[in-house]
């Protein structure tokens, strides 16, 4: 019996681990690089560690999400091109070279997504209250001095 091999029997979990680490290290560093420049000007308050921490783990779950999507969205093609692969290397330059359009397009989407929902922990982790260096700058403001001459 004939079995036509497909992405399954050709290290497909390994590949969507190797173009989940080609994604996330893009998330993390271009989608920081936003959310910083959104801090620094002071677009809200904000609890730094619990953003940092949730928008590395959300960073993560998107590159998880756009390398299988992407893997699923071009799976007609890239299974195409498995039929004259032999190993893991012909398997990996097969699904990067037939499903590059597919992939990319998941990490367009991914990164989107990533921006979006960054934008709601943002607004999850703002804090309530002033920290103690907003507090004494303003503080500092308020202070008026009044010179009496007579």
């Amino acid at each position: 019996m004939y079995l036509i091999p497909t992405l399954e029997t050709y290290h497909g979990l390994e590949i969507t681990i190797i173009i989940t680490a080609f994604w996330f290290p893009i998330y993390w560093i271009f989608g920081g690089v936003i959310f910083a420049t959104l801090a620094f000007f002071r677009v809200t308050k904000l609890r730094k560690v619990r953003f940092s921490c949730l928008f590395s783990l959300l960073s993560l779950a998107c590159a998880i999400g756009a390398a299988y999507f992407g893997m699923q969205f071009g799976h007609d093609q890239i299974n195409s091109c498995l039929n004259k692969t032999t190993g893991f290397v012909d398997s990996l330059s097969a699904v990067i070279g037939c499903g590059i359009i597919s992939i990319f397009l998941a990490g367009a989407i991914g990164f989107v997504v990533l921006i979006l929902l960054g934008l709601l922990i943002m607004f999850i982790c703002r804090a309530a209250n002033q920290s103690w260096i907003d507090s004494d700058e303003e503080a500092k403001e308020k202070i008026v001095v009044v010179f009496d001459s007579e």
